[in-house]
C-alpha cells in the first residue's frame, strides 16, 4: 500500500498550493495529479497482483491455538555446531478450549526483524484462524502428535494451511524451521552441485539431530509444562513426521535414527543422507506433481543446456530410483497431483494470483490444498490410531486430479501397524 501512501502525500501537495493561489494557474500541478493518478493504480496493481491472502479454513470439529515455544539450546560439541547450540523456536498448533477469545495468530507468527519476507510483504497482514496462546481443549486425555520440518531455508509457518487443519482434528502439531540454510542449495554448476550435494548430506542429519532433540523436549513438556497447556496433553506414543521439500528428506532421516516417529510423509522433497538409502520399516506416504494438461517439458530437462535444469533432473532420477527401492521392502503409498508444482505443496501457492510468480502449477490452490490435507488426515489417522482410511485403499472415490500408488508393506510390517 505504499503507493496509495505516497498518492495521498502528493494530492495533499497537489491540493494546498491551489488553494493558496485563490484560482491562480499553477504549472506543476497537472504534473501532480497524473502523478497521483499512476500511484493510485500501481497501489491497486500492487494489492491484486500480491494480496493479503487468506488460507483454507480447518475443517475438523476441534477449534485451533497456536503459540510459541524455545527449545533449549544443547552445547556445542565440535566447531561448527554453534547454531545447533543456539535456542530454536518451535510454533505448536493445538485443539484449543472453544470458549477462549483470544485474537487470531498472525500468520508469520514471532518473525524477527532479519525476517524481510514477513515485514516488508503482506505476510506480516494474514491472520489465520488459530487463536494465539489458547488453552488447550479440556478432555480427550493426550493427543497424538505430528512434527513439521521446514524446506531449505523455509519458516516454520510455511505450511500452516496443514498444520491447522491437522489440529482441528485433534492432532498436535509441532513445526521447526530451518536453522542451517546456508549455503543456499545450488545447482547451477557441476562443482555447485557436488558442493550442494555434500552438504545437504550434513545438514539433514544435522536437521534430523533436531528433531530427535524436539521429541525429547515435547517429552519433558508433557511431564511438566511450566504453563500448564501441555501436561499430560502429548501421545509421546503415537508420533508422526512430515516435511516440505527438504524438509521431507530430514522427516526420513529423523525416522530412520528412532522408531518413534511411526509414520512418514514427504511433501515433494528430493531424498538424501543415509535414510534415502537405507530406508525405514514403517509406511512412508509421498506426495509429489503430477502432469499439466498437455503433458509436461520434465523430460526436456536432462538434455537441457543449463546445468541448473539437468542437476534438478539428476535429482529427479535418484530420489525417484531410491523410492521405489524404499517402497519394495517396506511399502507406503506415492501421490501424485495433476497440475502442481513443488510450491502448491506449502501456502506459498497463495500469495498471489499470477501463479507461475510463486511457483504454483494451473490446479487451483485450494483444491491442491484439500487434496494434499484429505490425504495426510487419512494417513496419519491409519498409522497413528488405527482409524479407518478408505481413501487409501484401492478403488476408493478420488479427486480426478489425485493419483495414488499403494505399496502393500511385508506382513512383518503391517502387523505393526496400530490395531
Amino acid at each position: 500500500m505504499l503507493p496509495a501512501y505516497a498518492a495521498a502525500l502528493a494530492l495533499a501537495l497537489a491540493l494546498a498550493p491551489a488553494l493558496a493561489s485563490l484560482g491562480r494557474p499553477v504549472r506543476w500541478h497537472l504534473p501532480l495529479r497524473l502523478l497521483t493518478a499512476g500511484l493510485i493504480v500501481a497501489a491497486v496493481g500492487a494489492g491484486s497482483l500480491h494480496p493479503v491472502f487468506s488460507l483454507p479454513q480447518p475443517t475438523g470439529p476441534d477449534p485451533v491455538g497456536t503459540t510459541l515455544l524455545k527449545l533449549p539450546p544443547a552445547p556445542a560439541k565440535a566447531a561448527g555446531d554453534e547454531l545447533a547450540s543456539s535456542p530454536l523456536t518451535l510454533q505448536v498448533w493445538y485443539p484449543a478450549a472453544a470458549a477462549n477469545r483470544r485474537e487470531t495468530a498472525p500468520y508469520a507468527l514471532g518473525a524477527t526483524a532479519t525476517g524481510v519476507e514477513a515485514y516488508l510483504g503482506t505476510q506480516r497482514l494474514v491472520r489465520t484462524a488459530a487463536r494465539l496462546d489458547a488453552g488447550f481443549l479440556p478432555g480427550g486425555g493426550r493427543r497424538p502428535i505430528v512434527l513439521f520440518v521446514a524446506s531449505w531455508g523455509g519458516k516454520r509457518w510455511e505450511n500452516t494451511a496443514e498444520a491447522q487443519e491437522l489440529a482441528s482434528h485433534g492432532y498436535v502439531v509441532v513445526a521447526m524451521g530451518d536453522r542451517y540454510p546456508e549455503p543456499p542449495l545450488d545447482l547451477s554448476s557441476e562443482r555447485a552441485f557436488r558442493t550442494t550435494l555434500a552438504w545437504a548430506d550434513e545438514k539433514v542429519r544435522r536437521s534430523a539431530m533436531d528433531a530427535l532433540a524436539v521429541l525429547d523436549f515435547l517429552s519433558e513438556l508433557d511431564r511438566s509444562d511450566p504453563r500448564g497447556r501441555f501436561t499430560h496433553r502429548l501421545d509421546l506414543s503415537r508420533v508422526g513426521i512430515f516435511g516440505f521439500s527438504f524438509g521431507g528428506a530430514v522427516a526420513l532421516e529423523a525416522a530412520s535414527m528412532t522408531s518413534q516417529f511411526r509414520a512418514v510423509a514427504d511433501l515433494d522433497g528430493w531424498l538424501f543422507g543415509a535414510a534415502a538409502d537405507r530406508w525405514i520399516d514403517r509406511l512412508v506416504l509421498i506426495m509429489s506433481e503430477g502432469p499439466a494438461a498437455g503433458g509436461s517439458p520434465v523430460a526436456d530437462m536432462h538434455a537441457s543446456s543449463i546445468a541448473a535444469e539437468r542437476n534438478a533432473a539428476a535429482l529427479d532420477d535418484r530420489s525417484e530410483r531410491q523410492m521405489d527401492a524404499g517402497f519394495a521392502r517396506s511399502g507406503g503409498y506415492l501421490l501424485t497431483i495433476a497440475g502442481t508444482n513443488h510450491f502448491n505443496f506449502s501456502d506459498r501457492a497463495f500469495a498471489s494470483p499470477i501463479r507461475r510468480w510463486v511457483g504454483a502449477g494451473p490446479i487451483a490452490p485450494r483444491r491442491a490444498t484439500r487434496i494434499i490435507n484429505d490425504y495426510l488426515l487419512a494417513f496419519f489417522g491409519k498409522t497413528l490410531s488405527g482409524q479407518p482410511a478408505p481413501l487409501l485403499e484401492p478403488g476408493a472415490p478420488r479427486d480426478p486430479a489425485a493419483a495414488l500408488s499403494i505399496h502393500a508393506p511385508p506382513r512383518a510390517i503391517d502387523r505393526r501397524l496400530p490395531d
